[in-house]
């Protein structure tokens, strides 16, 4: 293969695979950040409760 487009392939592979990796990191964050979201429901909800009761 043309070391050229040898080069550019590479450069390209490098990119996509940086790509992936901050793709999976964002799904990371999304994850924890949807778990937070559910555990501030909850202290919320146990809050209202206990309000509530007085």
């Amino acid at each position: 293969m043309d070391p050229f487009l040898n080069c550019i392939n590479s450069k390209l592979l490098l990119q996509n695979r940086m790509k992936i990796h901050i793709i999976q990191v964002n799904a990371l964050l999304l994850y924890e950040l949807r778990e937070n979201l559910k555990q501030a429901k909850c202290l919320f909800s146990s809050q209202q409760t206990k309000m509530n009761l007085f």
